[in-house]
Protein backbone atom coordinates (compact mmCIF):
# COMPACT_ATOMS: atom_id res chain seq x y z
CA UNK A 1 0.00 0.00 0.00
CA UNK A 2 2.78 2.49 0.89
CA UNK A 3 4.75 1.76 -2.19
CA UNK A 4 1.23 2.52 -4.77
CA UNK A 5 1.08 5.95 -2.45
CA UNK A 6 4.61 6.66 -3.07
CA UNK A 7 4.42 5.43 -6.36
CA UNK A 8 1.52 7.92 -6.86
CA UNK A 9 3.08 10.72 -5.02
CA UNK A 10 6.43 10.56 -7.72
CA UNK A 11 3.90 10.22 -10.80
CA UNK A 12 1.97 13.96 -9.38
CA UNK A 13 5.43 15.79 -9.06
CA UNK A 14 6.79 14.39 -12.35
CA UNK A 15 3.37 15.63 -14.06
CA UNK A 16 3.04 18.64 -12.19
CA UNK A 17 7.33 19.06 -13.33
CA UNK A 18 6.47 19.00 -17.24
CA UNK A 19 3.51 20.94 -16.51
CA UNK A 20 4.80 23.59 -15.46
CA UNK A 21 8.06 23.34 -18.23
CA UNK A 22 5.64 23.51 -20.91
CA UNK A 23 3.70 26.65 -19.47
CA UNK A 24 7.39 28.41 -19.16
CA UNK A 25 7.96 27.46 -22.72
CA UNK A 26 4.66 28.53 -24.32
CA UNK A 27 5.32 31.64 -22.18
CA UNK A 28 8.64 32.03 -22.23
CA UNK A 29 10.91 35.47 -23.24
CA UNK A 30 11.43 35.39 -26.44
CA UNK A 31 14.04 38.18 -26.44
CA UNK A 32 14.06 41.79 -25.37
CA UNK A 33 13.12 45.26 -27.27
CA UNK A 34 14.94 47.94 -27.71
CA UNK A 35 12.65 50.87 -27.77
CA UNK A 36 12.59 54.39 -29.30
CA UNK A 37 9.81 56.68 -29.96
CA UNK A 38 5.98 55.80 -29.41
CA UNK A 39 5.93 51.99 -28.93
CA UNK A 40 2.87 50.10 -27.37
CA UNK A 41 3.97 46.29 -26.52
CA UNK A 42 0.78 44.22 -25.55
CA UNK A 43 -1.19 47.14 -25.28
CA UNK A 44 0.89 48.92 -22.84
CA UNK A 45 3.37 51.86 -23.30
CA UNK A 46 6.77 50.72 -23.71
CA UNK A 47 10.24 52.74 -23.46
CA UNK A 48 13.97 51.83 -22.98
CA UNK A 49 15.02 48.32 -23.02
CA UNK A 50 11.45 45.66 -22.39
CA UNK A 51 11.43 41.70 -22.33
CA UNK A 52 9.88 40.56 -25.04
CA UNK A 53 7.51 37.37 -24.68
CA UNK A 54 5.83 35.14 -26.66
CA UNK A 55 2.89 35.87 -28.68
CA UNK A 56 3.35 39.67 -27.65
CA UNK A 57 1.79 42.51 -30.05
CA UNK A 58 4.10 45.26 -31.04
CA UNK A 59 3.32 48.67 -31.96
CA UNK A 60 4.91 51.91 -33.20
CA UNK A 61 3.98 55.50 -33.36
CA UNK A 62 5.33 58.19 -36.22
CA UNK A 63 9.12 58.42 -36.00
CA UNK A 64 9.36 55.14 -33.46
CA UNK A 65 11.96 52.38 -33.83
CA UNK A 66 11.76 48.40 -32.16
CA UNK A 67 14.94 46.23 -32.50
CA UNK A 68 13.90 43.21 -30.79
CA UNK A 69 16.60 40.75 -30.21
CA UNK A 70 15.85 37.03 -30.19
CA UNK A 71 16.63 34.37 -28.13
CA UNK A 72 16.63 32.01 -30.67
CA UNK A 73 18.90 34.14 -33.05
CA UNK A 74 17.97 37.08 -35.06
CA UNK A 75 16.67 40.42 -35.12
CA UNK A 76 13.12 41.72 -36.08
CA UNK A 77 13.20 45.29 -36.70
CA UNK A 78 10.57 47.43 -36.98
CA UNK A 79 10.38 51.77 -37.69
CA UNK A 80 7.70 53.48 -37.59
CA UNK A 81 3.99 52.71 -38.09
CA UNK A 82 4.24 49.01 -38.01
CA UNK A 83 2.04 46.50 -35.84
CA UNK A 84 3.07 42.59 -35.43
CA UNK A 85 2.56 39.60 -33.47
CA UNK A 86 6.22 37.91 -32.30
CA UNK A 87 5.88 34.23 -31.51
CA UNK A 88 8.26 31.32 -31.38
CA UNK A 89 8.22 28.40 -32.05
CA UNK A 90 10.16 25.31 -32.02
CA UNK A 91 10.86 25.36 -35.83
CA UNK A 92 12.13 29.32 -35.26
CA UNK A 93 10.21 32.56 -34.94
CA UNK A 94 6.96 33.44 -36.22
CA UNK A 95 6.14 37.48 -37.16
CA UNK A 96 2.78 38.27 -38.02
CA UNK A 97 2.51 41.56 -39.54
CA UNK A 98 -0.36 43.17 -39.26
CA UNK A 99 0.24 46.32 -41.00
CA UNK A 100 3.67 48.48 -41.83
CA UNK A 101 6.70 46.97 -42.41
CA UNK A 102 9.14 44.86 -41.17
CA UNK A 103 12.61 43.28 -41.13
CA UNK A 104 13.79 40.04 -40.14
CA UNK A 105 17.69 38.94 -40.00
CA UNK A 106 17.32 35.55 -38.86
CA UNK A 107 20.03 33.22 -38.22
CA UNK A 108 17.81 30.45 -37.93
CA UNK A 109 14.93 29.70 -39.85
CA UNK A 110 11.93 32.27 -39.55
CA UNK A 111 8.80 32.75 -40.92
CA UNK A 112 6.46 35.87 -41.80
CA UNK A 113 2.86 35.86 -41.98
CA UNK A 114 1.22 38.58 -43.78
CA UNK A 115 -2.54 38.00 -44.17
CA UNK A 116 -3.55 41.18 -46.64
CA UNK A 117 -0.48 40.40 -49.16
CA UNK A 118 2.75 42.36 -49.12
CA UNK A 119 6.13 43.19 -51.54
CA UNK A 120 8.63 41.04 -50.15
CA UNK A 121 12.52 42.46 -50.42
CA UNK A 122 15.57 39.51 -49.48
CA UNK A 123 17.80 42.47 -48.48
CA UNK A 124 20.60 39.49 -48.04
CA UNK A 125 20.14 35.43 -48.86
CA UNK A 126 16.82 34.76 -50.22
CA UNK A 127 13.39 34.50 -49.07
CA UNK A 128 11.00 31.66 -49.95
CA UNK A 129 7.42 32.87 -50.42
CA UNK A 130 4.20 30.76 -50.50
CA UNK A 131 1.07 32.88 -51.70
CA UNK A 132 -2.11 30.88 -50.98
CA UNK A 133 -1.54 27.50 -51.89
CA UNK A 134 0.35 28.27 -55.30
CA UNK A 135 3.99 26.76 -55.80
CA UNK A 136 6.39 28.70 -53.54
CA UNK A 137 8.33 31.86 -55.36
CA UNK A 138 11.99 32.47 -54.36
CA UNK A 139 13.03 36.16 -54.30
CA UNK A 140 16.81 36.22 -54.80
CA UNK A 141 19.05 38.97 -52.82
CA UNK A 142 18.43 42.45 -53.44
CA UNK A 143 15.01 41.71 -56.07
CA UNK A 144 11.67 42.38 -54.69
CA UNK A 145 8.58 40.62 -55.73
CA UNK A 146 4.47 41.84 -54.52
CA UNK A 147 1.83 39.64 -53.25
CA UNK A 148 -1.50 40.23 -53.61
CA UNK A 149 -2.99 37.33 -50.80
CA UNK A 150 -2.19 36.04 -47.79
CA UNK A 151 1.71 34.82 -47.78
CA UNK A 152 4.15 33.19 -45.54
CA UNK A 153 7.44 34.01 -45.85
CA UNK A 154 10.57 32.06 -45.12
CA UNK A 155 13.69 33.36 -44.07
CA UNK A 156 16.48 30.70 -44.34
CA UNK A 157 19.98 30.19 -44.36
CA UNK A 158 22.93 32.66 -41.67
CA UNK A 159 21.87 36.06 -41.80
CA UNK A 160 19.46 36.27 -44.60
CA UNK A 161 17.81 39.49 -44.15
CA UNK A 162 14.27 39.78 -45.76
CA UNK A 163 12.15 43.12 -45.82
CA UNK A 164 8.36 43.18 -45.69
CA UNK A 165 5.67 45.39 -46.51
CA UNK A 166 2.49 45.10 -45.84
CA UNK A 167 -0.42 46.59 -48.61
CA UNK A 168 -1.95 48.40 -45.12
CA UNK A 169 -0.73 51.14 -43.54
CA UNK A 170 -0.69 51.93 -39.66
CA UNK A 171 -2.35 54.10 -38.18
CA UNK A 172 -0.94 53.92 -34.26
CA UNK A 173 -0.88 56.87 -32.24
CA UNK A 174 0.24 54.51 -29.40
CA UNK A 175 0.65 57.09 -26.50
Amino acid sequence: MKRTATALKLFALFFALTLTSSVSIAQGQLGSATITGPVLVDGQSATGTVSVVNAARISTGDNASVAVHLAQGGDVMLAGQADVIVTGTPAGPRVQLICGEVIVTSTVPATIVAANGANVLAKAGRAVVTEGSAKPVTVKENKSKAFGSPIWVAVTGADSTAVVTSQIKCNCNCR
